[in-house]
């Protein structure tokens, strides 16, 4: 290619992008003023309507005085944000009826406040609180596989995992607080947490199927880890930690 055809390929090169240029422009133009009314851009409040994130909030929108949330409006997100992530997770998704998340996450947030659980002292208090919550009417709508079927297997270890993510969160509860609740915790039941207590103790079966646990077997369980806990002086959530993975 001669010096004249390349200079002549940049000139039609620019005119192509000069030309672009302009019907972007005139294409603009012609939405905004299309039968005189202005072009509308899409309402992206609507993505926040419903969602229970959203639907609380009193924002004040004049200038400098805007304040998009109150410190306890922050903490409630941190839950609700906390029930989320657990709720979706995968593996807990397809625990519970097919369509009911955001209505299971609404009960567990009216259910979990962190001002009632600071309220208890004592393990049996925590354990009558506890057994009051699992066994709510709440819980049947969501239920997969029948309530009596899923109550003391899939609720109860929802609740167990949700309960620790709230009192181990020290924007929610303060040290003196967790450490007081900690050896109060029961552990989520699963085949990974159970399988390796039972390589300890044969007082803790390995649970290959949670599905139609029983009440008075869900609470032997917990009594035979909080037994084996103390023998090794540890709080007994700490099993969680080191098995669920």
């Amino acid at each position: 290619m001669t010096t004249s055809q390349v200079i002549f390929r940049l000139i039609e090169i620019a005119i192509a992008l000069y030309l672009a240029k302009k019907i972007a422009e005139w294409i603009q133009k012609w939405r905004l003023t299309k039968k005189g009314k202005p072009w509308k851009q899409k309402d992206h409040s609507m993505e926040t309507r419903g969602n229970p994130l959203f639907s609380h909030r009193k924002l004040n929108q004049k200038g400098n005085n805007m304040k998009p949330f109150t410190p306890e409006q922050h903490r409630e997100f941190l839950i609700r944000r906390r029930i989320k992530f657990v709720v979706e997770k995968g593996a807990m998704a397809r625990l519970f009826k097919a369509g009911s998340s955001s209505g299971l996450q609404r009960a567990l947030f009216s259910c979990l406040q962190p001002s009632e659980i600071v309220k208890i002292n004592t393990r049996d208090e925590y354990d009558s609180w506890l057994i009051k919550v699992i066994e709510s009417d709440v819980w049947e709508p969501f239920s997969k596989n029948g309530i009596g079927q899923d109550r003391w297997a899939y609720f109860a270890k929802l609740l167990n995992i949700i309960i620790y993510e709230i009192t181990a969160n020290r924007e929610l509860l303060d040290e003196k607080d967790w450490l007081r609740l900690r050896p109060f915790l029961h552990v989520p039941l699963d085949w990974n947490v159970t399988y390796h207590l039972n390589q300890i103790t044969d007082n803790i079966p390995a649970l290959a199927v949670l599905k139609g646990m029983s009440k008075d077997k869900y609470l032997l369980i917990q009594k035979s880890i909080r037994e084996l806990a103390e023998k090794n002086n540890i709080p007994p959530i700490w099993f969680e930690a080191a098995y669920s993975a």
